[in-house]
């Protein structure tokens, strides 16, 4: 996949997730299930994989985001980024990229 065709994908993606992050409220458990979900919806939706493919990577990829998504500077985290990391972190591993 070209690099333009994957900010455009990332882009439609935050688009689509983006309004299921509360505002002006702390995020819970429940509440980033919900947006997590919708991400595995959208690398479904993209990539024709199976969802059971997609649940399996779920361990792998949840692991990685402190090390990886927590290390970034206090002033480059935000929802937009988090979700972009999520949803390129799946296709990373299910071998989209």
């Amino acid at each position: 996949m070209n690099r333009r065709k994957l900010e455009r994908e990332i882009a439609q993606v935050i688009t689509r997730v983006l309004p299921l992050v509360p505002k002006n409220a702390t995020v819970g458990k429940k509440e980033f299930e919900t947006i997590h979900a919708e991400i595995l919806r959208c690398v479904h939706d993209k990539t024709k994989t199976s969802m059971d493919s997609i649940v399996e990577k779920v361990d792998t990829v949840l692991k990685a985001l402190p090390s990886e998504y927590g290390c970034l500077p206090e002033d480059q985290r935000s929802w937009e980024t988090l979700i972009g990391y999520l949803y390129t972190r799946y296709l990373k591993e299910l071998g989209q990229l």
